[in-house]
């Protein structure tokens, strides 16, 4: 997990195990393959879908939706959504992505626009926008001392799950 300049990363651990019952245990490579990328896949899409609405899918996480004077006079010139969306361009959420780790998935924006993202996450100084360090915080992908929504986590447990029913293991 990171927030930088350079990588703003956060590693989902995804629980591969039964606790009721040992014998549904998702052992298998290639099904745990499989999971992970079902569960990466729905972790980008959700996070899209909460920053076009203007929200974060962070359990007590920040997201100001509003935009500064100056930001929504330059967005207005190419979008007519009111919101901060972070869509002026697309670039940087396009480079939304999930990979595949031992445990898990991260899910990170690595590169070239991993600035704007840290910047969103933090409000960092020198921001063109961005006067008030703290006013315009738009946590999108949870940080170390974060997590997910309940509500996202519940979804992640229910695709697991649906490997279990699908390997036949009962």
């Amino acid at each position: 997990m990171a927030r930088n300049k350079s990588e703003v990363s956060y590693k989902f651990k995804i629980n591969f195990k039964d606790a009721d019952n040992s014998n549904r245990d998702i052992k298998d490579s290639s099904t745990k393959t499989m999971v992970k990328k079902a569960v990466g896949d729905y972790l980008v899409e959700e996070t899209l879908k909460r920053v076009g609405e203007g929200k974060t899918g962070i359990s007590k996480g920040k997201y100001n939706k509003t935009l500064t004077k100056d930001y929504k006079k330059e967005k207005g010139k190419i979008s007519s959504s009111k919101i901060s969306n972070m869509e002026l361009h697309g670039n940087m959420l396009d480079q939304l992505k999930s990979e595949p780790y031992r445990d898990g998935v991260e899910i990170a924006i690595k590169g070239d626009e991993a600035p704007k993202a840290f910047a969103h996450h933090t409000s960092y100084r020198g921001h063109k926008f961005i006067k008030d360090r703290n006013t315009y915080k738009r946590e999108f992908i949870p940080n170390k001392d974060q997590k997910y929504m309940a509500k996202i986590v519940k979804e992640v447990d229910a695709i697991v799950e649906s490997f279990r029913e699908d390997s036949g293991d009962e």
